[in-house]
């Protein structure tokens, strides 16, 4: 009965476990076509930076977050998404907000962007 009550209102996966995926399995599924990668960093971390090639950017702080990332996946809460920021801890609140609104398949990519990076994966500007 608690657990419903706390599905209601939206708290019942508030403390799952977010899973982890490493930059080269992202980059790997990414590039199989087998989920999307949504780069939630701010835009100015986009221009000066750059982003994982093959990535979404929507900001977390845009208030339309999850409305756009449902755009993007076109209306299918079972797509397999990967959300990818600077270091991590932006992708845990990201993933547990799709989670939250739905989604059933949200990964957060560990070490974010500044991994992708120092691993020579490819970004674009």
């Amino acid at each position: 009965m608690l657990s419903n009550l706390l599905s209601k209102i939206g708290m019942a996966k508030q403390n799952l476990a977010i899973s982890k995926l490493s930059t080269i399995d992202a980059y790997n599924k990414l590039n199989a076509s087998d989920l999307v990668l949504i780069d939630v960093r701010e835009p100015n971390e986009w221009l000066m930076e750059g982003s994982p090639e093959g990535a979404k950017r929507i900001a977390l702080q845009n208030t339309q977050f999850t409305d756009e990332v449902l755009s993007f996946v076109e209306n299918n809460k079972d797509q397999a998404i990967a959300v990818c920021c600077r270091s991590g801890m932006r992708g845990d609140k990201a993933a547990r907000l799709l989670l939250n609104s739905g989604f059933t398949d949200v990964m957060n990519v560990e070490g974010g962007f500044m991994k992708w990076r120092d691993e020579g994966l490819p970004i674009f500007l």
